[in-house]
């Protein structure tokens, strides 16, 4: 379960070359959340167009990094741990028109979490 933003930062969390290179491997992209396959559907999006339009981002594209605080339950345990997510705003061509796009990612383990993908302004 998400708590909700703790803290943010105006640096990337994670190095663009690293997101850029995980997801170019094709199988290693995953949703953080139906929402983001929904939204990706809306906008016509297939998971190639997504994946180019990931290779496409550039360092001037970042805006800044938030710190998430999660709460894990497992065996009756519960564990609390900080993920962070670095959002970017990209123009992107997708199949219905050119768009400015919010996208938000992270990386766990060796696989990059699509987090958000949705047009600018439209926060969901």
């Amino acid at each position: 379960m998400v708590t909700g933003v703790t803290e943010q930062q105006e640096d990337p969390a994670y190095k663009l070359e690293d997101i850029q290179m995980i997801a170019a491997n094709g199988n290693r992209l995953s949703y953080g959340s139906t929402k983001v396959g929904e939204d990706a559907e809306e906008l016509e999006c297939s998971m190639e167009e997504i994946l180019r339009c990931i290779a496409t981002l550039s360092p001037n594209d970042f805006r800044h990094s938030q710190r998430y605080e999660l709460l894990a339950k497992g065996r009756g345990a519960k564990r609390k741990f900080a993920l962070w997510q670095d959002v970017y705003h990209v123009r992107f061509r997708t199949p219905i028109g050119a768009m400015d796009l919010y996208v938000k990612l992270s990386i766990f383990t060796d696989c990059v979490v699509l987090h958000s993908f949705h047009p600018k302004g439209q926060h969901r």
